[in-house]
């Protein structure tokens, strides 16, 4: 036994301390009643209420987000600030394209048929050859801002598969179709090589509802192009290449739309 007053050890078999003449005595191996019997006291009650726990749905939804899987796009994106998918990428106007291209088409036909009407009729009217002059002059514009559009959204095209399957960046897709003799070849790798790679794009994603390019549409149009050059032949020629720059219009401008609409581009990393 213990005595609560002074701390001497007491005999079991005395009922105060020879000491101090305490009755205060207490086992020396007894323990607080809350911590034998699980007991609550006013100590205890207080201690468990100053503490503040949280809502059961709190809790609950904390441990949702700790456990969600991180976006592969917002992490991709994370501490780059100077691309984004909405700004990276922009979608090609296939309207446009073709609204410009048929009018540029109507325009060659026309100035031929006034070409010929001129030299047949052999005229002289000054009136008749100015209104051929200003339908020249509009054609030449409409041809113009056809080839422009069509740069820009090869451009575009070309823009989607960098850092995946592209084989060149998109500056050089475009600039070297305007070197003379060497853009023969070049648009085999600009246009041709475009629908091959897009396919290897197809294959990696591993979707099957991805719009369907046909490269051998695009290998036909890059061999049909240089024939153009042809004295005899290029009349011909440019019939054939109606049907494919359509075809090329339409499918490379889905294709590149919908790789944007489903954000599978990946952010473009030190310019284009």
């Amino acid at each position: 036994m213990v005595c609560q007053g002074c701390g001497n050890k007491v005999s079991s078999k005395l009922l105060l301390c020879p000491l101090c003449g305490s009755r205060d005595l207490a086992s020396a191996y007894k323990k607080p009643i809350e911590e034998v019997s699980g007991a609550v006291t006013s100590d205890s009650f207080s201690k468990l209420t100053d503490k503040k726990t949280p809502p059961p749905l709190k809790v609950a939804t904390e441990q949702l987000q700790s456990e969600k899987s991180p976006d592969p796009l917002a992490e991709s994106l994370k501490g780059n600030t100077k691309y984004s998918v909405n700004s990276d990428f922009k979608k090609i106007n296939i309207g446009l394209l073709v609204f410009l291209y048929v009018i540029s088409v109507i325009g060659t036909v026309g100035a031929f048929v006034s070409n010929q009407l001129t030299v047949f009729f052999e005229s002289t009217d000054q009136s008749f050859d100015l209104s051929i002059g200003l339908f020249t002059t509009v054609y030449f514009l409409f041809y113009v801002a056809t080839i422009v559009v069509f740069c820009f959204s090869l451009f575009r095209a070309w823009a989607v598969l960098q850092e995946s399957t592209a084989r060149i960046r998109p500056k050089l897709a475009v600039g070297l179709l305007f070197i003379p003799v060497f853009n023969a070849y070049w648009v085999f790798q600009s246009l041709w090589g475009w629908s091959k790679d897009y396919q290897l794009f197809v294959e990696r994603q591993r979707c099957t509802k991805m719009p369907v390019v046909n490269s051998h549409v695009f290998l036909a149009h890059c061999v049909l192009l240089p024939l153009l050059a042809l004295p005899f032949v290029n009349q011909v020629i440019a019939y054939f290449l109606v049907p494919t720059t359509l075809i090329i219009i339409f499918q490379m401008g889905t294709a590149t739309n919908y790789i944007i609409d489903n954000n599978l581009a990946k952010p473009i990393k030190g310019g284009h």
